[in-house]
């Protein structure tokens, strides 16, 4: 009799299960429906969720600069919106899950190069953490990984290993992905594919041969657009809004992200710059020309071949062109995708439709990549945004101003949440060295933390911090340092002329000191 209740009770659940899914589904599509019909409310994020580029510094068009304030020149940019933040597991088994979009990663690419269409193969033929459903990455897979918080590597180097540390040969850091540059016009480029360098960020349609770094998972970044019938586009799957017409005109960047701010298109007043992934996105890489959804309208220009071609587009993420293997006095880029050719000087289709590269932010500044247009185009974006509060900039870093290296410091800051989360720290202390994220620390509480150089030189020491959901803060204000002294060695050559007699002799004004 027990069990007869137990089964009658499951049926009675069940039934309800079945009832109360079916009611949310039909209330689901109600409001689906209401929010096309009206467009009152911005779509919910579904199965394309766009992961942030974790840039959290600002930039004018020479340097690094404090958070601009509405209405301030070079307001408006990446670091100033949150969205959903990296975050990555390491399964200790070679294996790494990205948090956000559910995909499981190789942690190393492969072993050697190879042509692409030996990619496939080797991603069916490995075995990876007792897993054999292992596949090339699609581009929009790869772009999802891209870190843009410090520069080179764009890459999360605590989760994901490089051929090369240093940079090596660039080719070495080019990584498959399973799209073929499919754009069949006269001016395409030929027999290429698409591949994402991990060390200078881009995405790039090129042949030779290029590493794998394998993927599983269900597909991810796939688009599924609604046209709102009020010039505006809806991806369902991100839960972005962007305006149907671009800007018709170039501009530099400065003036773009004014543009986006200053805004009402289409009676909205809240549009922005859209970040280089969120662009990205929306790039179509199934071989129509120009590389976007033919929902979207896109002004048509004549390029520098004389060709008819379409423009890039600027986005609100900086790249500070920096190669820390040289002198660390770059130039200050911004991205940019290419829905027409990506092309050389000559107006020569040379990296494909649906390119990301970079381009100089005004006149006078040093050349972009390929044709450089410092007068880019707008694609405006709204929603998508995390409405977690990043903490304040955190205090500047207190502590010695000097001293030897081989010696430990320590070094004092601070900073508050504004939603009074717990928050972690990361200091770079000025040497191409950063620390771990250190913490959690309650918000407002001082922290210590101390470090060794290992060389004589002036450093200058930054912290940032995050709160519990990833969101961060801009870099602190820096502490200027000097170790005058290179290692021990000075010391004990101190310590060895003590011990010795020393007789001083002056010739010709110069003294010299004579060990006996």
């Amino acid at each position: 009799m027990k069990k007869k209740t137990i089964k009658i009770a499951i049926t009675i659940l069940l039934i309800l299960g079945i009832i109360a899914a079916t009611l949310g589904c039909t209330q689901a599509s109600d409001e689906q429906a209401d929010a096309t019909n009206t467009n009152q409310t911005m779509a919910t994020q579904g199965s394309y969720i766009v992961v942030d580029t974790g840039q959290n510094s600002c930039y004018d068009n020479s340097e690094i600069i404090s958070y601009p304030e509405p209405g301030e020149p070079f307001y408006g940019q990446d670091a100033q919106y949150n969205g959903n933040q990296l975050s990555y597991q390491d399964n200790g088994d070679g294996t790494i899950t990205d948090l956000v979009t559910g995909l499981m990663w190789a942690q190393d690419q492969s072993e050697s190069s190879m042509d692409w269409a030996e990619a496939p193969m080797y991603a069916e033929s490995l075995t990876l953490g007792g897993y054999t459903d292992w596949r090339v990455p699609t581009i929009k897979e790869l772009w999802s990984t891209r870190d843009f918080s410090t520069g080179w590597p764009w890459v999360d180097t605590d989760y994901f290993n490089l051929v090369s540390d240093d940079g090596g040969d660039q080719r070495q850091q080019h990584s498959w992905s399973s799209n073929y540059y499919l754009v069949d016009t006269e001016e395409a480029a030929k027999n290429v594919a698409f591949i994402v360098n991990d060390w200078t960020g881009h995405i790039k349609a090129l042949d030779g041969r290029r590493y794998v770094r394998c993927v599983r998972g269900d597909t991810y970044g796939i688009n599924d657009f609604v046209d709102n019938e009020d010039s505006t586009i809806t991806d369902a799957a991100t839960g972005l809004m962007w305006a149907q017409e671009d800007s018709g005109t170039g501009m530099d960047w400065e003036t773009a992200l004014a543009y986006a701010e200053d805004s009402t298109y289409a009676s909205y007043d809240d549009w922005r710059l859209p970040n280089v992934k969120e662009l990205q996105s929306i790039v179509d890489y199934s071989g129509v020309f120009p590389a976007i959804d033919s929902m979207f309208n896109i002004s048509e220009i004549t390029n520098e071949a004389g060709n008819a071609d379409y423009p890039y587009f600027w986005t609100s993420t900086s790249n500070p062109y920096i190669d820390p293997r040289e002198d660390p006095a770059g130039y200050w880029y911004a991205w940019y995708v290419a829905f027409g050719y990506a092309v050389d000087p000559d107006g020569n289709d040379c990296h494909g439709a649906g390119a990301v590269r970079f381009d100089t932010k005004a006149e006078g500044d040093p050349s972009g990549e390929g044709a450089p247009r410092v007068y880019n185009y707008v694609r405006l974006v709204r929603g998508g945004l995390n409405d977690d509060q990043a903490p304040e900039k955190p205090e500047k870093p207190e502590g010695s101003t000097s001293g030897e290296s081989g010696t430990e410091y320590s070094y004092v800051t601070s900073t508050t949440d504004p939603d009074g989360d717990e928050v972690h720290y990361k200091f770079d202390w000025g040497e191409g060295a950063y620390s771990e994220w250190l913490g959690p620390y309650a918000s407002g509480e001082e922290i210590n933390v101390s470090h060794v150089w290992d060389s004589k030189g002036s450093y200058e020491i930054k912290v940032k911090a995050k709160d519990t959901d990833g969101v961060q803060s801009e870099w602190s204000d820096p502490l200027a340092i000097s170790m005058p002294k290179s290692d021990s060695i000075i010391s004990q050559l101190y310590q060895f002329i003590e011990e010795k007699p020393v007789v001083t002799m002056v010739a010709g004004g110069i003294g010299i000191v004579l060990l006996s």
